[in-house]
């Protein structure tokens, strides 16, 4: 079972439940996108634009997003997988992308967990 969540205030919350999490660290909602464009190509080019925007040195947003696409692309189509996601824009982005990656995989096992807010 794999939990993928969208940030790490998120993946802290729930560490305690079974199985693995996966932190989602991007932002689709923000910078470039392009259909056009490779998944290498998009990686750098979303890369130098967050070094400039946001002072996210490219190196680690590179490094960040091939460690997620080499454990998305580990996850076996029968394996549970559970989206943690929230109504806002930013986490409908994340998790549109997310869909369509374990879709093309065939991934047959999706859940979705949807809440407004967390105990403290």
């Amino acid at each position: 079972m794999i939990h993928i969540v969208n940030g790490d205030v998120v993946g802290n919350k729930i560490k305690q439940i079974e199985g693995d999490i996966l932190v989602w660290r991007e932002m689709y909602d923000f910078g470039p996108l392009n259909l056009t464009w490779s998944k290498e190509e998009q990686i750098k080019k979303r890369a130098h634009f967050f070094e400039e925007k946001l002072e996210i040195p490219s190196e680690f947003f590179i490094q960040n997003c091939q460690n997620q696409d080499r454990i998305l692309n580990g996850i076996a189509k029968s394996e549970e997988v559970i989206l943690w996601f929230e109504h806002d824009r930013f986490d409908q982005t994340m998790l549109m992308y997310l869909l369509t990656e374990l879709s093309t995989k065939g991934c047959e096992n999706i859940s979705l967990i949807s809440i407004d807010q967390y105990p403290v």
